[in-house]
């Protein structure tokens, strides 16, 4: 499966568990995140993180960068679930 579909997929899944009035921020977040982004969940590692992290917080707010990275996070454990990240593999955001 390519980088794209895993990621689109776990993407679609996490959006179907927020309230429809959350689905658009969560959208715009997720687009922001794909702009910097698109490997797959498994090869998140922290200092890539920190560098979007970083990337992001010169052109958003505290408050939009957060809410980018809980969308992420969320994509990344609903990846896990899917068996496309290995159970031990480190939690990249820290």
């Amino acid at each position: 499966m390519p980088p794209t579909d895993v990621l689109q997929i776990a993407f679609e899944r996490v959006l179907a568990k927020v309230t429809e009035a959350s689905k658009p921020s969560y959208r715009d977040a997720w687009m922001r995140w794909r702009a910097l982004e698109r490997s797959e969940p498994a090869q998140w590692k922290p200092a890539l993180i920190e560098s979007l992290y970083e990337k992001l917080m010169v052109e958003f707010r505290p408050a939009t960068v957060r809410l980018t990275f809980t969308v992420a996070k969320r994509v990344w454990r609903e990846a896990q679930v899917m068996g496309k990240v290995a159970e031990e593999a480190p939690y990249p955001f820290r």
